[in-house]
């Protein structure tokens, strides 16, 4: 019996044990997770829990939308990974036509949802609670080593395939860390990258440049706060600035974060705002402060010392992306967005191997969040990309 024959099984164990990739848990019952919140509801979609556990102990969420009921055929796995401040519930919170989740299981993929480590729909740590610094111990070098490659490892453990991988924002430089460096390789099928970051040197959001301008991450540090969050007393600062009704307010504050978004939908703001943002750690914020102020895609520096111990040299190495493999991958960024900005994504294809042959997708009038959230994305976006799977 192959292992595409008893994977439906899977779902009706509890526990066991994979080895490298460390305890998965199957359909777990969860009353606040994003199957029942937001997939459950709309109906016609058979959605299940899943945490896996990393290699320094950390308990990742993963969803599993099984291909739609009423697709026609299954086209395999495909795994879609959110960026900073964000988890996955972002690729349902758009009503199903337009959201990016409920697209491919329409289209006959099985859909693998991707949380890292901090956010809402994962599950903790199996020793720190939140309130211990070790809890935020992690950037997006960890992120590549093990969250990465635990959720890839949970897909084909679970289907026995290679799946697709989706990824946005920092869910692409994740993917860029690992395959720099030559891991996960022969892992994944088709790539696709919306609002690629690689590099950070060109970044024009005000609130981000003067943040590591300023150096208000070392401050941060200094102040011993490991957790970074845009929310106050569980409401996020932007509906504490700005009215329910203040939309100019509230399309400036976004703005300043992220470029001109010429695509939201702002009567949406009280759903997507119950949802996100999420936290991040301190140090994740950091180390992009560090690329952004260096000109570079290196690990995170921990000072002369600190680097001789982790590393062996004075400076942190750098991701080698003349290594990222391009043959089967698909490029969309956007020409107003502030944190992908279009010099920085440029800088990166120079550096792409050689001979590599990939797709380029540029859409002028695109800012960072309407790629996930913005009300044409279905036409301008995921059209692009359920063709490109299915090419």
């Amino acid at each position: 019996m192959t292992l595409l024959a008893v994977a439906p099984l899977f779902f009706c164990l509890p526990t066991f044990f994979v080895g490298a990739i460390g305890p998965i848990k199957v359909d777990i019952q969860r009353s606040d997770g994003l199957c029942a919140l937001l997939v459950n509801p709309v109906g016609g979609y058979n959605c299940a829990e899943y945490s896996v556990q990393t290699d320094d102990q950390f308990l990742i969420g993963v969803q599993r939308l099984a291909i739609a009921r009423h697709a026609s055929e299954s086209k395999g796995p495909v795994l879609v990974l959110h960026g900073i401040l964000l988890g996955g519930d972002v690729w349902f919170l758009n009503p199903p036509e337009e959201s990016l989740g409920f697209m491919l299981a329409d289209k006959g993929y099985d859909v693998w949802i991707g949380n890292t480590r901090t956010t809402r729909f994962s599950y903790g740590h199996t020793s720190y609670t939140k309130e211990d610094e070790g809890f935020w111990d992690w950037s997006v070098d960890e992120l590549a080593k093990y969250d990465l490659p635990a959720m890839i490892g949970l897909v084909q453990n679970q289907t026995g395939l290679k799946p697709h991988f989706i990824g946005f924002s920092q869910g692409t430089q994740q993917a860029f860390a690992a395959f720099s460096e030559e891991r996960l390789l022969d892992m994944v099928s088709k790539t696709v990258y919306m609002a690629p970051v690689a590099y950070v040197r060109n970044v024009h959001a005000p609130i981000s440049q003067l943040a590591a301008s300023a150096y208000i991450d070392r401050l941060f540090q200094a102040l011993h706060i490991y957790e970074f969050s845009t929310s106050y007393r569980k409401k996020e600062v932007v509906d504490i600035i700005c009215k329910p009704t203040a939309l100019g307010c509230y399309r400036t504050f976004i703005t300043a974060f992220t470029g001109n978004n010429c695509c939201l939908n702002f009567s949406r703001r009280t759903f997507v705002d119950s949802y996100e943002t999420q936290p991040t750690a301190t140090k994740n914020l950091v180390h992009l402060a560090q690329q952004y102020r260096k000109k570079n895609f290196a690990k995170y520096d921990y000072g002369f010392l600190g680097n001789l111990l982790r590393y062996g040299r004075f400076t942190p190495p750098a991701y080698d992306m003349s290594k990222v493999p391009t043959n089967n991958a698909i490029f969309i960024h956007g020409g107003a967005d502030a944190l992908s900005d279009t010099q920085d994504v440029l800088d990166l294809f120079a550096l792409l191997p050689d001979g590599g042959r990939y797709k380029v997708s540029f859409l002028p009038e695109y800012a960072h969040l309407d790629f996930v959230l913005g009300t044409n994305a279905n036409r301008l976006v995921y059209k692009q990309i359920l063709d490109f799977l299915d090419s």
